[in-house]
Order: structure tokens, then C-alpha cells, then sequence
């Protein structure tokens, strides 16, 4: 082991044990919530440490551990675990705010100078229900695709639209909510900057299909229902869904593309007009994309 990493784990092990826990408090199934008691504390760090060292954790997940998202599990996700568990910003909050804001005026700019707007979305996903007593018996396990898409143009003249609407009534809110910013990054090349921003895991509910941070920065808004009549429906339905954003940003500070993806989860029962019977299903495999294309 190299001297700087022993002299990390050395630090940030006495950190553990001096510290009093302080739980950060996240979504059920969050990055760095290694035990999965709904909280993110020491306690948390000090698992995702000895996994760093080869020490055996019981429930290790590379999606709970990957704390930063950067596909390896070190002591940097357990430092900013025990960083957030005493109530500090981790050492790189400064810049991802400083990132999120650049996305966020970059946006609004965009949103007065466009004078045309190409826009698609789309949404799709499989719903899956047990048929047999058992899920790993053959056949006993059918699938049904679901999606659909949408594309169109906008023009604006001087922010607005022939109908007084702007882009901003059109499309996705540029300010980023601090509260729900999980990670940010930017990129340079040729044209300007490819930034993006990761938006915390949220879960909702065919209850609550609104999700406080992802669907206004996103556009994604799951409802429940499965065709334009409402004929077929969701029922005690549950969801959790996270998002990525990424725009480039030419040399003159606007978005030229954005593009959103929420990727999403759940479980809910069917219910249709045309039967009583409610059958159980996942969701499975959901992907949400927003597009849009800017000219100016």
C-alpha cells in the first residue's frame, strides 16, 4: 500500500472514531448509504474504508460504495461520506455549485437569445409480471414494452413565442436546486464546454407521481397511466428514478444541445377498465430522454 493512501485511511479512521454520528439523511437505496439504514453517517464511511482495504462488508453494492460516481471505490467516497455526516461541505462542493450555476445562466441565456428550438421526447421502459408461482421457473415471467415519443420546433422572437409563451414556459427550469444536486462536471473542447449535472434519486408514488427535483429539471413525470383513454392504469404504484443532464455550451456561453435522462424503476398493480383484476408488475428498465436542439 502506498504511503500517501496509508496516511489517508490513518486520518480518516480517527475521524470515524472522534466523531460524534451526525446522520445526513437520504432517499432510501442513495450513494453512501453502505448499510442501508436510510441514513448517511460514520458508520457508512467506515464500511466503504475497510472495503478500500480488502476487509470483507456485508452488503456491498458498487452503486452504495461509488459515493463520487466515478466508477472506483476508494477512500475519497469515504471521506465525502464522513465530510457530509458532520455537517461540511466535502472539498469539491464549492466547484460543483460553481458548475451548476454556469449550467444554469448558460440555460436562461439561451432560453432569450433562441430564435428556434428543436425539441424531442421520449419514454420507455418494460413492464413485467409474475405469471407462475415462481419467478425463476421458465415461462413463468412475461414482458410488455411500453414508450412513446414526441418531436416538434418552437420559435421565439426576443424570448417569446407568437403566443407570449418563452422557452422557459416551454420546456425545463434552468435553475438547479442545490438540494437535489448529487454531482457535477465540465468538460472543454473544440466548440465551448460539455457540462453536466446529476440530480439526487428521488421516489415517487402513483399517489405523488411528482418528483420535487427531477421533473422540473427534467420534464419527466410519470403518471401511471398507460394509454390516452386512462383505460389502463397503475395502482399503488412506487418509483425511483435519478437523471443526468448534459449541454454544450459553445464559447459564447449558450446551450447549443441539452439533452435529459432519467433512468427509473418501480412496482405497481395494473387495473383496466375492460377487467376486475389487478395483477402485479415491475417497471423495469425505464429511460426518459429530452432533447433539445438550439439555433440562434
Amino acid at each position: 500500500m502506498k504511503k500517501t493512501t496509508k496516511r489517508i485511511l490513518s486520518a480518516m479512521l480517527a475521524l470515524v472514531i472522534c466523531v460524534s454520528v451526525m446522520p445526513f439523511a437520504f432517499a432510501a437505496s442513495i450513494r453512501g448509504d453502505a448499510n442501508l439504514d436510510g441514513k448517511t453517517n460514520s458508520i457508512d464511511a467506515l464500511l466503504i474504508l475497510k472495503y478500500t482495504v480488502g476487509q470483507e462488508v456485508e452488503n456491498y453494492d458498487d452503486y452504495l460504495f461509488d459515493v463520487n460516481g466515478d466508477y472506483t471505490v476508494n477512500s475519497t467516497d469515504a471521506l465525502r461520506v464522513l465530510m457530509l455526516s458532520v455537517g461540511n461541505d466535502d472539498p469539491c462542493t464549492y466547484m460543483y455549485k460553481e458548475i451548476a450555476k454556469y449550467y444554469s445562466d448558460a440555460l436562461w441565456t439561451s432560453y432569450f437569445e433562441t430564435t428556434e428550438v428543436d425539441y424531442s421526447v421520449s419514454m420507455n421502459g418494460r413492464l413485467t409480471r409474475l405469471v407462475g408461482e415462481g419467478i425463476d421457473q421458465e415461462g413463468t415471467v412475461e414482458s410488455y414494452p411500453f414508450g412513446s415519443n414526441y418531436s416538434d420546433k418552437a420559435y421565439f422572437e426576443n424570448g417569446y413565442d407568437a403566443d407570449g409563451y418563452t422557452p422557459y414556459d416551454y420546456f425545463i427550469d434552468p435553475w438547479i436546486y442545490e438540494d437535489g444536486l448529487w454531482e457535477t462536471q465540465i468538460t472543454e473542447n473544440e466548440t465551448g464546454y460539455e457540462v453536466m449535472v446529476q440530480i439526487k434519486e428521488e421516489r415517487t408514488t402513483s399517489e405523488e407521481p411528482f418528483a420535487e427535483y427531477i421533473t422540473p429539471h427534467t420534464g419527466f413525470y410519470f403518471d401511471f397511466t398507460f394509454d390516452e383513454n386512462g383505460e389502463v392504469w397503475g395502482e399503488n404504484g412506487m418509483l425511483t428514478s435519478w437523471a443526468s443532464i448534459t449541454a454544450q455550451v459553445n464559447h459564447d456561453g449558450y446551450v447549443e444541445k441539452l439533452v435529459c435522462k432519467v433512468y427509473f424503476n418501480g412496482e405497481m398493480y395494473l387495473a383496466s377498465t375492460q377487467t376486475d383484476e389487478r395483477v402485479f408488475v415491475l417497471i423495469e428498465d425505464g429511460e426518459y430522454v429530452l432533447e433539445l436542439n438550439f439555433k440562434y
